[in-house]
């Protein structure tokens, strides 16, 4: 990939997961998917920046801060429990016949920026097909993968941009890519029998036994149990009755209005961390309303780590033309960029509002 945005404050980052020098000093890859815990213990002390205090105020009047002592306490199971995300999604891949890559949909996607750049070394891994959660009837656009095609599928498909490269990526890899949703709509059966639909779809990948998918949706399909929306339990929660070992990853974004908001603006480079060796975040609330204890691992990503998306963004919707909120943003004085770059100002909370205006006072 290409450098993302640099700045001064920040550290070097040429692609997700990595810090100054390919990300940390030298350290041993193993994570808690399948091998030694606690392997980037020895460089905590490079995971964390100082906040400022313009975002510290910024975040208590958002009401998503933490005590202190919490924060603290939550910091110090990271540092311990750290891993390199690549290696944890590539251990996950060979030790599972199913890896689960679930993000918040939205257009800022790092996640999807880590699945492509690593869909080589997870084919060597084992993964023989990615499944997507675009409708098994758009199959025939998937296979065919002209530019009109891309075109068709960008027209209907949210993450639109980002799930294009993910599919790129994969086939340039010799991983096949399967469409495993149904078309849907807003009514509640419709909805309801989609997780059904892809966990069936999935199996029946998975009767060639010498199968792995890599499984790339929203994070509610992946999650353990019922999904939070009452339409019955998840597509991997159904996959776990049928005794197929699965591994799930969902995202963190600094930028997320959610209860690890606080500590992840202040990590320099993304990390992956298992729930069972951070156990303090198991009851917080992520952005979509469930606690984080749904999934087996989680990659929090730095702001830094997502700018050239947010740049981007910001040009196109004809804001921030002179990049001056762009590098507020990765200074970590603006978060919550989803709804900063989609409403106009008057639409924003109050104090996002008022944050917004002092730093860009044409958006007023």
């Amino acid at each position: 990939m290409a450098e993302q945005f640099t700045s001064a404050s920040l550290p070097d980052l040429s692609r997700p997961g990595r810090g100054p020098e390919e990300g940390r000093p030298e350290a041993d890859h193993e994570s808690s998917t399948g091998g030694e815990s606690g392997a980037w213990a020895s460089v905590s002390q490079s995971l964390w920046q100082a906040p400022a205090t313009s975002e510290l105020s910024f975040m208590q009047r958002q009401g998503a801060a933490q005590p202190q002592a919490d924060i603290d306490k939550i910091k110090g199971e990271i540092e311990r429990g750290a891993h390199d995300p690549e290696q944890s999604l590539l251990d996950a891949a060979k030790n599972n016949r199913v890896v689960g890559i679930g993000d918040i949909h939205g257009p800022l996607g790092p996640h999807m920026a880590l699945l492509a750049e690593e869909m080589p070394k997870l084919k060597a891994a084992g993964v023989t097909h990615l499944a997507v959660e675009i409708p098994a009837i758009f199959q025939q656009h998937i296979d065919s993968w002209q530019p009109a095609d891309k075109a068709f599928l960008r027209d209907r498909l949210k993450d639109k941009d980002s799930i294009i490269d993910v599919i790129d990526s994969a086939k340039k890899a010799g991983v096949a890519v399967v469409g495993v949703d149904e078309f849907y709509n807003a009514n509640g059966e419709m909805l309801a029998s989609r997780d059904r639909t892809m966990a069936k779809n999935i199996e029946k990948i998975l009767q060639d036994p010498q199968a792995k998918v890599a499984f790339f949706a929203g994070g509610e399909h992946l999650q353990d149990g019922f999904r939070t929306d009452s339409f019955g339990p998840s597509a991997v929660d159904l996959l776990r009755h049928k005794n197929i070992p699965v591994s799930t990853f969902f995202q963190q974004l600094s930028s997320s209005e959610d209860s690890l908001m606080p500590i992840a603006r202040d990590l320099t480079a993304s990390v992956s961390i298992n729930k069972a060796d951070v156990p303090s975040i198991a009851s917080l609330k992520t952005a979509a309303k469930t606690t984080y204890d749904k999934w087996d691992n989680v990659i929090f990503y730095p702001i830094h780590d997502h700018m050239q998306g947010v740049e981007a963004e910001l040009k196109q919707v004809g804001k921030d033309p002179g990049g001056e909120l762009t590098r507020a943003v990765a200074a970590n004085k603006v978060l919550l960029l989803g709804e900063m770059t989609q409403a106009e100002p008057e639409q924003l909370r109050s104090p996002q509002r008022a944050l917004v205006s002092d730093l860009m006072p044409d958006l007023k």
